[in-house]
């Protein structure tokens, strides 16, 4: 049997797929430490979070929060 190679032109195409994923790979991979990395900061944001809602409660109680005047006032009552 005689040995069959591929075309210069279908190996150079064969090859430019291939980059192609592997190129697409690891931005995914990228991408997926990015996520990961911002879900850890997530985490520690929503837990400064807690406890600053934690503080002002045990300061001002149950209390409604304007979060752009920083006025307080009683929550509505619940039927």
């Amino acid at each position: 049997m005689e040995n069959q190679k591929l075309t210069p032109e279908e190996l150079e195409s064969l090859n430019t797929v291939i980059k192609q994923l592997n190129n697409v790979q690891s931005q995914i991979g990228g991408l997926e430490l990015q996520k990961h990395e911002l879900l850890h900061t997530f985490a520690q944001v929503k837990g400064n979070l807690d406890k600053m809602q934690k503080e002002l409660q045990d300061k001002y109680g149950d209390k409604v929060i304007d979060i752009n005047t920083g006025e307080l006032s009683e929550p509505a009552e619940k039927n």
